[in-house]
């Protein structure tokens, strides 16, 4: 099993920009760097836990025509599943899943590939969440439906454009900003809104992150950079001489 190690970058960064506040060596040092330490990784826990928030408040927001149901988050690329409501059971029923994201450079992956795992999944696969359709599930109504897909972009700003698509995925729309919010029925509101909800959550709130303690080899790679750093200046004093 693998556990965090220490980032000796972040380490030597902090005790460069208090060099001038005591001896790498002392104890104050160390303090003030483990504080840094754990307030820069603390910082990335706890905005990695406000993006994963993010379906929950858009969920949390939610009303008007469009019905929203949040998926399963079991690897499927997918997020959330909408449908309009009081659709006439003798018209065709646009379901849409839902791939959620914040700005346009929070792809992990190519947008390519993006786009390709979820026109495979438009084309097989989404029929077994229908039944967080309950009696809306066309598969038990009857009713003749169509799948489409969006990939949504909470924090983006668009670019004037109301839909952009693919060449070769024209069954998948790409919406950002407040135009993605309208289109899951939250009128009226916007990612400020959203914001709020999420960071006056208790988790969020009261997050605590120990980077330190989660490094099993921090005294190690800390001792090294303190001593490297000596090290270092020594010669340049020596060249300066």
């Amino acid at each position: 099993m693998m556990h965090k190690g220490a980032d000796p970058k972040q380490i030597i960064d902090f005790l460069r920009n208090h060099r001038n506040e005591g001896s790498y060596k002392s104890p104050k040092i160390r303090s003030i760097v483990e504080a840094d330490y754990n307030e820069y990784f603390g910082n990335f826990s706890k905005y990695t836990k406000c993006s994963n928030m993010a379906e929950w408040a858009v969920m949390q927001q939610h009303e008007g025509d469009i019905n929203l149901r949040r998926l399963p988050q079991d690897r499927n690329y997918l997020d959330l599943l909408t449908w309009p409501k009081n659709v006439d059971k003798d018209k065709k029923l646009l379901i849409t899943v839902v791939q959620q994201k914040g700005n346009d450079a929070s792809t992990n992956t190519s947008f390519r590939e993006v786009m390709k795992r979820i026109s495979k999944k438009i084309k097989k696969g989404v029929e077994k969440y229908f039944h967080l359709m309950e009696n809306d599930n066309p598969l038990i109504t009857g009713q003749p439906y169509k799948v489409k897909g969006l990939i949504g972009y909470l924090l983006a700003y668009p670019d004037g454009k109301d839909v952009a698509r693919s060449s070769k995925h024209k069954n998948i729309d790409i919406l950002a900003g407040q135009d993605y919010l309208d289109a899951l029925g939250l009128q009226g509101i916007d990612k400020v809104d959203l914001s709020f909800l999420i960071m006056d959550q208790p988790a969020i709130v009261n997050h605590e992150y120990d980077a330190v303690g989660k490094c099993p080899d921090w005294d190690d790679v800390y001792e090294k950079c303190v001593q490297e750093l000596i090290n270092r200046e020594r010669v340049k004093k020596k060249k300066v001489a």
